[in-house]
């Protein structure tokens, strides 16, 4: 690591566990009956001052935690994807102590707990003690060390609470039951549970032997249990949610998001902040249960000036969610995303809008999507994409 960030000093010594950012931050979610949303950046991709706006978008589009990862040259635990974020930052002369420096300024603006994600040869080479004095007077509420042995975890772990920081150690679907508890009991904060056999990257589905570890952890301590790697969009967030978990994680396809955007000489940050606010719309929203409908109120009755969905329209939600995974990743592929014209999808939507004088109905939105998905690679399917993805933005729906 680098010299440390100028205008650093020592912070307070050791926190209780239950005292820390993130675990008042996840008490706070747990009254509220939410699950914390947790997007990953790498800093300095594509530039320091990219990150620094991209945190606090993501701070006001709803996330609860952010992940901030520093890049690395061999980042063992990262698919494709992240690394070449990493890589893009490095050449652009990111430095650990760069990326303090940076967080340092925001103290007083950024209030969400930031957990830096790093790897165990930043930490030797500077030292175990002076990394987590540096990161938490830069204003690190925690660390993840993907690489780091438990026992060397243990003893981390010791010195980043002396210094106010949690440890937060991960658990794969492939960990020993044994060897997870221990991880699990040891973890700070919460408990990373890695919910692919692999490294990080955009899945179309999760693993279901996921949802009984969530479980499984949650009963052997109190310790909050976010699921990460592999989460692409709305849909698998709320499954996690589904399964109990306290958190989501999300970083590849956020870094994909703000990638697309940069090379398509848009605003990072900005997108980043549409893509956490459909992540905390999605993850918010649920159907009421039997219990919570009011009285002599079921689930498939309206409320007052409402007409009661039916089974088609219903039908139509599911398709419709469908597509829209579908979308999201085509948007994601470079070598589609240069042959969009960008402003000329931009005069057309504004005509269709002016032209339809409101919304889209769900049935609109799938044909047009189906018309897509049937020539993905036609002219004619990637513009319908397109055009509906910047109505929906600017109607602010997406």
């Amino acid at each position: 690591m680098d010299a440390a960030a100028p205008g650093i000093s020592s912070p307070p010594s050791s926190t209780p566990p239950s005292s820390t950012p993130i675990a008042r931050r996840f008490s706070a979610l747990r009254e509220q009956e939410r699950c914390a949303l947790m997007p990953f950046l790498m800093a300095g991709d594509p530039d320091l001052s990219t990150t620094r706006a991209a945190l606090l978008a993501l701070q006001h589009s709803g996330a609860d935690l952010i992940e901030l990862g520093i890049p690395y040259s061999d980042p063992l635990a990262d698919g494709p994807v992240i690394q070449a974020a990493a890589a893009r930052a490095l050449a652009a002369g990111t430095t650990p102590g760069a990326v303090l420096a940076m967080l340092a300024d925001l103290r007083g603006a950024l209030s969400t707990p930031v957990v830096l994600f790093t790897y165990s040869n930043p930490l030797l080479n500077r030292g175990m003690d002076s990394f987590c004095r540096e990161a938490a007077a830069a204003g690190a509420a925690g660390l993840v060390v993907p690489d780091l042995p438990l026992e060397e975890a243990e003893k981390l772990s010791a010195i980043a609470a002396s210094h106010g920081l949690d440890l937060v150690l991960l658990v794969a679907p492939t960990t020993p039951p044994e060897r997870m508890g221990r991880i699990h009991r040891a973890s700070r904060g919460f408990t990373y549970l890695v919910s692919v056999t692999g490294v990080t990257g955009v899945r179309s589905r999760l693993e279901s032997r996921v949802e009984p570890l969530v479980r499984q952890l949650q009963e052997l301590g109190s310790t909050p249990v976010a699921v990460g790697f592999g989460i692409a969009g709305v849909e698998q967030a709320r499954e996690v949610r589904r399964w109990g978990a306290d958190g989501a994680i999300v970083g590849s396809a956020l870094v994909k998001t703000m990638a697309a955007a940069v090379a398509a000489g848009e605003d990072g940050a900005a997108a980043a902040g549409a893509f956490c606010r459909e992540l905390r719309q999605g993850l918010d929203a649920r159907a009421m249960t039997m219990s919570e409908q009011p009285d002599g109120v079921s689930s498939s009755q309206a409320s007052p000036g409402e007409q009661p969905r039916s089974a088609a329209a219903d039908a139509d939600q599911r398709e419709l969610e469908r597509l829209f995974a579908f979308l999201g990743r085509i948007q994601a592929e470079p070598e589609l995303r240069e042959q969009i014209n960008w402003m000329q999808s931009a005069l057309e939507v504004s005509e269709l809008a002016a032209a339809e004088g409101q919304p889209f109905r769900p049935e609109t939105l799938i044909a047009l999507l189906q018309r897509a998905q049937e020539a993905p690679s036609s002219r004619v399917g990637l513009m319908d994409e397109k055009l509906i993805r910047i109505y929906l933005r600017r109607e602010s729906l997406l």
